[in-house]
């Protein structure tokens, strides 16, 4: 496959998590103040919203959309009847006083399933980990791109064509989640009431620059092991661990990287369908950002999608599966001298994995105007490497004391 005058062109949406907290921080405990908007929906429990954009065609597009779900729900929210709330701005969840904070959802009628849903997940996982917040991107190549990039081809054809590229990015995106999780992660700071008493994480818990990407994120009690082979083979390896009682829907595998069809997260519509986008699931919120994630960032992922999609499609092998996810767990640590599988310390996998774009983006024939945007999207991720300037390191600099008292400020800090 080569690159095309559309490979650039692409479709993105956003989803965010958020704790609604009260005016001290505490999680709120009223209920969700947008029923019936599919915009502004509800997670795990009333306290956690979901925002959902639309489908947009560029980074500022998907911004711009974010921005105003997040003022929309910021205004109601301030001049709610019982009393102004806000949306907590990092992953991790202010203190918890117990698990009664943060009940599962309720739901009646055609939707009472998801209230079981809810509560085997708080049997199977708890309800703190529920408590950990991120961003989705949500990113496809569009109509344009895959008829330059296959021509001639029957509907038919096409659409094998393209579930197999989808696979292949899905591989290669989770081959690569650990540089994910390390350019953004942004949460060192976790309150100990996270933690029960007695448990050694509650002594050591600037560990990690992000706990829910980590070895003590929200992860499967088993090491999930997909099959790439084709879309059939992908989706009856997810369907075996629901029938094997190790899932109880398809949405249980916690997996850094989805492929999902075109409406619900649904197997048999994926089977019948195809791969109509991909997800990644592993970005942490940006509290310097209004709404949690940067367009420089959005950037980014968008022509990391590009470059991963043109690597060359290689088996994916069970041993190569469970370390990429090792290594996206170990680049969660604070400590970035630390090393990867390869033996190398993270910052320097990092580096190379930029260089490596680089040089990619060098090759291709891309317009000028096309250059200075993939640049730009480079050069906001190198500045990371500055002294200080990891997200990571200035979130513990800024929030590392007094994490509720200034998670509050930045709360009810007006941006409006």
């Amino acid at each position: 496959m080569k690159i095309n005058r559309n490979t650039l062109m692409a479709n993105i949406g956003l989803e965010k998590e958020s704790l609604r907290v009260d005016g001290n921080g505490r999680l709120a405990q009223t209920p969700h103040p947008f029923p019936g908007d599919s915009h502004l929906d509800v997670d795990f429990s009333t306290n956690q919203m979901e925002f959902i954009t639309g489908i947009h065609s560029s980074p500022s597009e998907v911004y711009g959309a974010m921005v105003k779900l997040h003022r929309k729900a910021r205004t109601l929210l301030r001049n709610r009847e019982t009393g102004p709330e806000y949306l907590w701005p990092f992953s991790n969840p202010p203190y918890i006083e117990s698990d009664r904070e943060n009940p599962p959802m309720q739901f009646t009628g055609e939707n009472a399933w998801k209230t079981e849903y809810r509560n085997h997940l708080r049997e199977r996982y708890g309800t703190r980990l529920m408590l950990y917040s991120g961003i989705h991107f949500n990113f496809s190549f569009t109509e344009e791109f895959w008829k330059d990039a296959f021509p001639g081809l029957s509907p038919e054809a096409l659409a094998v064509k393209k579930d197999a590229a989808y696979l292949n990015l899905s591989a290669w995106a989770t081959r690569y989640a650990w540089l994910m999780v390390y350019l953004f992660a942004a949460s060192p700071v976790l309150d100990p009431s996270f933690f029960a008493a007695g448990d050694p994480n509650r002594e050591n818990i600037q560990k990690y620059a992000s706990p829910r990407c980590s070895e003590i994120g929200y992860w499967n009690t088993f090491e999930p092991v997909l099959d790439y082979s084709d879309l059939e083979s992908y989706v009856n390896s997810i369907l075996r661990y629901t029938k094997e009682g190790m899932l109880m829907y398809p949405a249980e595998l916690y997996y850094p990287v989805r492929l999902k069809p075109a409406g619900a997260y649904d197997m048999e519509a994926l089977r019948k369908e195809g791969v109509n986008h991909i997800e990644i699931r592993i970005i942490d919120e940006n509290p310097y950002s209004e709404i949690g994630i940067c367009r420089e960032d959005i950037q980014f992922l968008h022509i990391l999608m590009v470059y991963l999609m043109y690597q060359e499609p290689t088996p994916f092998p069970e041993s190569e599966q469970k370390q990429a996810l090792r290594d996206m767990k170990q680049a969660a640590v604070y400590d970035d001298n630390e090393c990867l599988s390869n033996g190398r310390s993270i910052r320097r996998n990092a580096e190379c994995a930029l260089h490596g774009m680089e040089g990619f983006f060098r090759k291709g024939a891309f317009t000028e105007v096309e250059r200075r945007y993939i640049r730009e999207a480079l050069d906001f991720q190198w500045k990371k490497f500055e002294p200080g300037m990891r997200r990571a390191e200035r979130v513990l600099r800024d929030f590392g004391e007094r994490y509720m008292e200034k998670g509050v400020e930045l709360a009810r800090a007006s941006i409006l």
